[in-house]
């Protein structure tokens, strides 16, 4: 927990102590993908129990809300939330995972403006979940302060634009990357609101150290679709 802290307050003093250029409005954007993902990984007890299931692929919801303002100094703030429940069998042994992940993005924009942005900032992922298998079952819970960086292109007059984010953290025996690249479309761009349609590629690697008594190692990666808006 001090290495937890020390990191994010090394972090955050990073950013504020930065040049960066915020939103000439305020903005809210709003959104939820769903995400066809395959999943591998393994699951250690302190016990020495381990599980190496053959997931099912399965369609997960996800949701994000970011909030930007011009305030100078003060970073942007997103939440997002992903499900992460998958099952699958290890040595016939079924095995269910009910797994969360949920993100705090603070974020400065070192670009704004209709050709590209460029965003960078510090998310602190949060992971829970319960392992289910052979009669027994295993809380665990981790917080880990990752690497923020987003970019986007817009292609002019075509209402097309090109994303891309991603958390990167290793650190202290423990590893998250997740990166997602994709590209959405303006359905209906409005002066109020701005409807949009995503869809793009999204990895997750993720390499947990002792979370509440259990080692951790999974990937989920596959293709999402979804809707945002802009308002």
């Amino acid at each position: 927990m001090k290495k937890f802290a020390a990191l994010t307050i090394l972090a955050l003093a990073g950013m504020f102590g930065s040049t960066v250029a915020q939103a000439d409005t305020l903005g809210l954007h709003a959104g939820v993908d769903f995400w066809n993902t395959t999943h591998n990984g393994e699951s250690v007890k302190k016990d020495g129990t381990t599980y190496h299931p053959d997931y099912d692929t399965n369609i997960r919801p996800g949701f994000y809300v970011a909030f930007e303002h011009p305030i100078p100094m003060v970073p942007n703030v997103m939440l997002r939330y992903q499900d992460l429940d998958t099952d699958g069998s290890s040595g016939g042994t079924h095995i269910t995972s009910d797994q969360q992940m949920y993100d705090g993005v603070f974020y400065y924009q070192l670009f704004d403006n209709t050709a590209f942005g460029l965003d960078y900032g510090l998310n602190i992922k949060h992971f829970e979940g319960t392992i289910h298998g052979a009669g027994s079952s295993k809380d665990y819970t981790k917080t880990i302060p990752t690497v923020y960086l987003a970019a986007n292109v817009n292609l002019p007059m075509t209402g097309v634009q090109i994303f891309g984010n991603t958390s990167l953290m290793h650190f202290d025996g423990d590893h998250v990357a997740d990166t997602e690249v994709g590209i959405s479309y303006d359905v209906l761009p409005m002066v109020v609101t701005d409807l949009q349609l995503r869809a793009g590629y999204r990895i997750l690697d993720m390499d947990l150290d002792d979370a509440d008594g259990m080692d951790l190692k999974q990937t989920a990666q596959g293709w999402f679709m979804g809707v945002g808006l802009h308002f």
